[in-house]
């Protein structure tokens, strides 16, 4: 890993311009828990082009995954508005959102991913258990629409 990490730098010394020699620093950087260069690489990939989900993805899980909650929740909308048919980024959104204990905000973004993929049971499991949070802080209305949302037609 050190070997292919040397490389990716070595081609950023030579062209710093180059979204994706920085993106897969960030890969090698993020499979070795290195959080903090992790995200550094992948923020400087995402800035070199903004366009690219993956590498959005990426920094967000980087982000969280060092304790940047409140920056992960940011990139996970940027990633979220590039394709609105992202599960993926509403799940991390979502994810983020419990992280910051920000209950109602997840429960949003489980929503609408419950729409993306009604054949898919994780985003249900996440909303019941989102639910049982809602009870224990004093949001019942919101815990009952979560429960509703969970036991639509279609939801696994």
């Amino acid at each position: 890993v050190e070997g292919g990490m040397a490389l990716f730098r070595a081609s950023i010394a030579a062209d710093a311009t180059r979204w994706d020699s920085h993106y897969f620093l960030g890969r090698a950087l993020a499979d070795q828990e290195r959080w903090d260069e992790a995200t550094a690489s992948f923020a400087a990939s995402a800035e070199l082009d903004p366009t690219k989900l993956t590498v959005l993805l990426d920094l967000g899980k980087a982000q969280a995954a060092s304790g940047g909650f409140e920056d992960a929740a940011a990139t996970m909308l940027r990633a979220a508005a590039l394709d609105v048919h992202s599960s993926q980024a509403l799940l991390l959104l979502a994810q983020t959102a419990v992280q910051r204990s920000e209950l109602e905000s997840a429960l949003r973004a489980y929503e609408d991913v419950t729409e993306l993929l009604p054949w898919h049971a994780q985003p249900f499991l996440q909303l019941a258990s989102l639910r049982v949070s809602l009870v224990a802080s004093g949001v019942p209305e919101r815990a009952a629409m979560a429960a509703a949302a969970a036991a639509r037609p279609g939801a696994p």
